[in-house]
Formats: C-alpha cells, structure tokens, sequence
C-alpha cells in the first residue's frame, strides 16, 4: 500500500506548554484511522496540522503528490436550515475538483456516514 501522509515527531502549542510533542504518523492508502484523547489534548489542531490548514511548530509532513484532502470540523455553526448536502458541497468547495467528482465523493461520504437523505436538515 502507498503511504499517503508520512508525519514525523510534530509538535504545536500555543504559547505555552507543547498541545502535542513527537507525534508520528503513517496513513497508507486504504487505512482508516482514529483520534482519541481527552477535549483540550490537541486533536482537533493535529487533523488542521495534517489538513495543512495549520502551521507546525516543528517536525515534517510529507503528503503524497497530488493527494487532495478535505477538513470538516468536528463542531461547526451549522444554520438548522442546512441540508446535509449543502454542508458537504461547503467542505469541497475548496478543493477546485470537477463537479462530477465533487458529486462522487459526496457519494462516498455519503456511503460512510450512512445518510440516505442528502436533503434532510442539520437541525
């Protein structure tokens, strides 16, 4: 299997004692992973350091070439108005794939999350 994410000894804080320290990470292609630890541990900021929507203080990240990745965050201000669908659209928009591709992978979350209607309300 192909190692798409390669993560080597990361470390992020915000001023003040490390959030996390000498993280290592492989994903190879077809793996699926979990993040588990108490609120406040770093989570959240290592899928952002990953997604590379945040900046590291140290260590590497090497992401295969023409990997594309999408970041939802785990707690957004969702309007009780919003469909499923147009929160997924939302995710992707920043990816500048095709639509029919955009359409595809929002099929495949579809699949995984186990929705069978995109339309129905957040609320």
């Amino acid at each position: 299997m192909a190692t798409l994410i390669s993560c080597s000894q990361l470390e992020k804080s915000f001023g003040g004692p490390p959030l996390f320290k000498g993280i290592n990470l492989n994903v190879s292609d077809g793996e699926k992973i979990g993040v588990l630890g108490p609120n406040g541990s770093g989570k959240s900021t290592l899928m952002r350091v990953i997604a590379d929507l945040e900046a590291v203080d140290s260590g590497s990240i090497i992401r295969k070439n023409g990997l594309r990745m999408a970041y939802l965050a785990q707690q957004e201000d969702f309007g009780p108005d919003q469909s499923v669908l147009s929160v997924l659209h939302a995710a992707l928009e920043t990816d500048h794939c095709s639509e029919e591709e955009g359409w595809a992978r929002i099929g495949g979350i579809q699949n995984i999350l186990g929705i069978s209607d995109l339309e129905q309300k957040i609320g």
